[in-house]
């Protein structure tokens, strides 16, 4: 019996499932609501269709690049996601690089602005050449996303 005088019955597997399903929806849930927050920090509002992009989606917030692995001012890197920095290909002319970007690749170009931040543009990797599908700004001292520009 419980305290109000009505029968314990043992929890059936329905109810385990039922449980199951409503702790993982609220996990997803406060998932959503937190990549929200995200996409706000970095001018995006949710608003008139506007959706996080490509960097946000895929959980890119922030660049795993040590500061001497960056083009100088004024130079552009072909830059693979998955390999290890000291097997990258060379900084170089960014008009140049960009003309020969494989599939899948990022573009990392260091304006010469004085600011150390640079633009990372990540290609299709369905199609090499010039299909970008994604425009970020990251800080080079944190390595963090500062921006995603629509295309």
């Amino acid at each position: 019996m419980t305290h109000d005088g009505l029968p314990r019955r043992a929890l059936t597997r329905r109810d385990y499932l039922a449980l199951f399903v409503l702790i993982i929806s609220m996990g997803s849930a406060v998932a959503a609501v937190s990549n929200i927050g995200r996409w706000e920090r970095y001018g995006g509002n949710g608003e008139h269709g506007h959706a996080p992009g490509y960097f946000l989606q895929h959980r890119v917030t922030r660049l795993d690049i040590s500061p001497e692995h960056y083009p100088s001012p004024g130079k552009c890197r072909i830059w693979f996601f998955k390999l290890p920095a000291d097997v990258q290909p060379p900084a170089g002319d960014c008009k140049d690089l960009a003309r020969r970007i494989p599939a899948g690749a990022w573009l990392i170009r260091h304006p010469n602005d004085g600011v150390d931040r640079v633009q990372v543009t990540i290609y299709d990797p369905r199609k090499p050449g010039e299909t970008a599908i994604a425009v970020g700004v990251f800080d080079m001292n944190n390595g963090n996303l500062l921006q995603e520009s629509p295309l």
